[in-house]
């Protein structure tokens, strides 16, 4: 290609490049948000109890316990062991920390500001819930 040829050639693409009509660009992609993953109802509520718990005493008897010893009786229930009527058989079941927990007859806190439940209580209360559901 000679030099005369190469510079007519870039003529002409700038020609048609202004004399042209532009081409219908694309049609855009509208981005869709993706859809977050549901979350159980309650999911919240749950998570906010369980933080409170970790807070204070107070919080552990008066929000914890009684999350807790509603999941108890259930599973309990599905072993043929009733939570009230038969404490000792449920406290056997469930075992010595996660009994202090849910026991019916548990005390209010003497101090209610002292220390909450530790990541590592309520880990163990949950996975011994667990156990006790797997095994009904």
């Amino acid at each position: 290609m000679t030099v005369t040829s190469a510079a007519l050639l870039a003529i002409g693409a700038v020609a048609a490049l202004v004399l042209l009509p532009p081409l219908p660009s694309p049609p855009r992609r509208r981005r869709t948000k993706r859809a977050e993953p549901s979350r159980p109802r309650g999911l919240s509520a749950t998570e906010r109890q369980l933080g409170l718990s970790r807070a204070s005493a107070g919080d552990v008897h008066d929000r914890l316990t009684p999350m807790l010893r509603e999941v108890a009786r259930d599973r309990l229930a599905t072993a043929g062991i009733d939570l009230d009527r038969d404490p000792a058989v449920a406290a056997e079941a469930l075992g010595a920390e996660t009994w202090e927990l849910v026991r019916p007859d548990r005390p209010s806190p003497e101090d209610r500001h002292g220390p909450g439940a530790s990541l590592a209580d309520i880990g163990t209360a949950i996975a011994r819930l667990e156990q006790i559901g797997r095994a009904g």
